[in-house]
């Protein structure tokens, strides 16, 4: 018995490989000659297209073994195909196949070796010999290097020159099933669309110098000038690629294509612009198949002259599936038009648009509200006047399907109607003391995986301001586990005279005031250690405002302020002392008053 179970943790701590093996019905024959004698780390995933309705019974006896899985895929396209069989890999490492490679055992026990050696990587490129004995099938990088490989011209990986972690590719990268054999228009390229999404997933992608498959007959795909629906996808590619950047290159191609006679230059540079014409016109936003639906609730109240920026930048996030919930708090100025309006609009299988009211006065009630109508396991709060780059919710999944957090944080930066920008200050922390602080947890700077916001206790509707401080404060009172996505910036805020924190705080004084004090019940009623002295740091913001409330011109304001602290912290001399001199020192414009009282509460 004690062997057997030895034997068992042994197995289960092998890594797997799987072979993923596209072919079509008319070809399933010649998958037989890719299979090499059974082993206990590798299995083979065939996946088949057919045409028509009916499956087609086709039976090849030498697949019938255990570790050969056969999927049918009716339709055309090989990147549909590949990735069928990428949804159905359940090994730890995939290498790309199809139907006319061969391979050795030994060619198997490189890939896993080098993913075993190679901890920290998630795709490798490898190369390929045209026959046994054959000459390498391109122009190869000499050493291990980084992809994008410089210096090698020539150099274009080869779906089967690409294995990768299951884990890593799986539900984050896809093929574009717009390229590649069988597609519309756009016949090749495929590969290097692949991976640059890889890479702009944030992925680790190396070349290994080592042979790991070899190649019979000549490429389906033929060469570049073989027919003009390789120069029209050439174009396409180097736009995805380069974006504005790609005319000069189109150019330099189209003479060096003349100049060498392998082609005519106004044709080929034509083709080449029909391409791009292309790729900008039918550019998606691609939906990989098992990915988490993310939600994003958006509360407005009358500022439909700003609602059309914010929905635009949601609207052009490159991530799918997506769930906006916008719901308004009591407009009069038609902004619940336009929301309605932005829902018949673009609403989508992918791009689900929620649109829902709450009566109760308040951002936060609103925020809860549009909480209750998500059902994305993951979500956001967005104001209503900012905006988010594209990449922004792309950038925040991979964080959360990487490290598995229950928070993540990111930047952003203020621009002002002048003009100027300044990115916000961070400490990239799950500290308290530094939310208390910093608020780096700022309502447009975390999202939250659902199930801890809901345990967090959602937004408190009894504040008024400073309701972020209070939820991050509140969030990380319960020890989460917490990422940051350091860079980019990835939020731009629009303070104006219309921002209810973008217009000093004496207006606010009752409310910010209720915020502390709530806040600092929290603190108080929790299990943190010295939780008197966090308790006492949440009561030192109001010496801070004590002092804004000094410079917007309200000395009675700032004696409540000053006794805000003073009544509930009961500080000795020394405190006391130091309390007021911070109190002057930001009166008279000092900045950083709450680090000094972080230092001195310790």
């Amino acid at each position: 018995m004690l062997l057997l179970q030895k034997v068992s943790r042994l197995l289960s701590r092998i890594m797997k490989l799987n072979i993923l093996v596209c072919t079509t019905v008319k070809r399933i024959a010649d998958v037989a000659g890719l299979l090499l004698p059974q082993r206990c780390d590798v299995s083979y995933v065939v996946s088949v297209q057919y045409d028509g309705e009916a499956l087609p019974s086709v039976s090849v006896p030498e697949l019938k073994r255990e570790d050969v899985a056969v999927h049918f895929l009716r339709g055309f396209g090989l990147c549909r195909n590949r990735n069928n069989a990428l949804r159905l890999a359940d090994g730890d490492i995939a290498l790309i196949a199809d139907d006319d490679l061969r391979y050795k055992t030994e060619y198997f026990d490189t890939v896993l070796r080098v993913f075993e050696e190679n901890k920290g990587l998630d795709v490798a490129l490898f190369k390929m010999t045209c026959d046994i004995g054959g000459k390498e099938h391109k122009p190869y990088p000499g050493k291990c290097t980084d992809f994008p490989v410089k210096g090698c011209r020539g150099y274009f990986p080869s779906s089967a020159e690409m294995a990768f972690r299951v884990a890593s590719v799986k539900g984050r990268v896809c093929f574009d099933e717009r390229f590649g054999l069988g597609a519309e228009k756009l016949n090749c390229g495929e590969e290097d669309i692949f991976l640059k999404d890889c890479i702009d997933a944030g992925l680790t992608v190396r070349f290994f110098p080592h042979v790991v498959t070899e190649h019979y007959g000549a490429s389906t795909g033929g060469s570049l000038y073989s027919n003009d629906a390789n120069i029209l996808s050439r174009g396409a590619t180097a736009y995805y690629l380069h974006g504005c950047g790609v005319y000069p290159r189109a150019l330099k191609f189209a003479l060096s294509s003349s100049l060498s006679g392998k082609a005519s230059f106004f044709p080929t540079l034509g083709k080449m612009l029909e391409g791009i014409r292309y790729e900008r016109s039918s550019r998606v936003t691609k939906r990989i198949p098992g990915q988490p639906l993310f939600g994003i609730v958006i509360p407005v109240k009358n500022r439909r002259e700003f609602l059309g920026r914010v929905l635009s930048s949601v609207l052009a996030q490159k991530y799918r599936p997506l769930q906006l919930v916008i719901v308004d708090n009591g407009s009069d100025d038609g902004s619940l038009l336009v929301a309605e309006m932005f829902k018949r609009e673009y609403s989508a299988d992918d791009f689900e648009v929620i649109v829902g009211e709450e009566r109760k006065p308040g951002a936060c009630a609103a925020r809860n509200r549009g909480a209750e109508l998500c059902s994305a396991e993951y979500l956001m709060f967005f104001d209503d006047d900012d905006s988010m780059s594209p990449d922004t919710v792309s950038r925040i999944m991979q964080c959360f399907l990487r490290e598995h957090p229950d928070i993540v944080g990111f930047r952003a930066r203020y621009e002002f109607p002048d003009g100027k920008r300044r990115n916000k200050k961070y400490c990239f922390s799950s500290s308290v003391a530094d939310q208390i602080v910093h608020c780096m947890l700022a309502t447009q700077c975390f999202a939250v995986r659902r199930d801890f916001f809901i345990r967090s206790g959602g937004w408190d509707d009894m504040i008024m301001r400073w309701q972020d401080w209070n939820l991050g404060i509140r969030m990380l009172l319960k020890s989460p586990k917490v990422a940051w996505v350091k860079h980019p910036v990835l939020i731009t805020v629009y303070p104006h005279e219309e921002s209810i924190s973008g217009n000093g705080f004496l207006h606010s004084e009752q409310a910010l005031a209720e915020s502390i004090v709530r806040s600092a019940d929290a603190v108080a009623g929790s299990d943190l250690p010295n939780r008197e002295k966090y308790a006492a740091l949440v009561y030192s913001r109001a010496v801070i405002l004590a002092a804004h409330y000094m410079r917007e011109g309200d000395s009675a304001a700032a004696e409540r302020g000053l006794r805000l602290f003073f009544d509930n912290v009961r500080p000795g001399r020394f405190v006391r002392f130091f309390a007021l001199s911070v109190f002057r020192y930001t009166a008279a414009g000092g900045r950083g008053g709450g680090s000094f009282f972080r230092f001195i509460l310790k």
